[in-house]
């Protein structure tokens, strides 16, 4: 199994651009999370991409926190299986690279200097999910 990982063109405030996932939040024309998930994978790696994926709402409960600017957000996990083919065509606004990460290099650490360790922390919960409803995902 391999996990895609997109570096962000924005640099937090640190100045460091991290490694993360796809994401974003819900829309007024979103009617469910799923289609909001639909739509931002569109918007961040391209149509045809997203089409190739089956996304699952995992089973991890759902997480509240108060973001810095004091903002309460709302955290849903999915998993998100590319069959096909293609790459994903980055929104350059979004995006500044992408590459796939192998199961074991996610689970020794990754990339430990672009990685912040709440993102850390949410890709090694949303891996264990992952692993309780596709098993065999991850058989070798």
């Amino acid at each position: 199994m391999w996990v895609g990982i997109h570096q962000s063109a924005k640099a937090k405030h640190d100045g460091i651009r991290r490694d993360t996932t796809v994401g974003g939040g819900t829309e007024p024309d979103d009617d469910t999370l799923l289609e909001a998930m639909r739509r931002e994978l569109k918007e961040e790696y391209g149509t045809v991409f997203a089409s190739e994926c089956l996304i699952e709402e995992l089973p991890i409960p759902t997480e509240t926190n108060k973001g810095t600017s004091g903002t309460v957000k709302t955290y849903t996990w999915f998993l998100i299986i590319h069959q096909g083919p293609s790459e994903p065509v980055l929104q350059a606004e979004e995006c500044a690279a992408f590459r796939w990460w192998s199961l074991d290099s996610v689970e020794a650490g990754f990339s430990l200097e672009f990685f912040s360790d709440g993102k850390k922390r949410m890709l090694l919960r949303s891996l264990e999910a992952a692993k309780s409803i596709r098993p065999s995902l991850f058989k070798e």
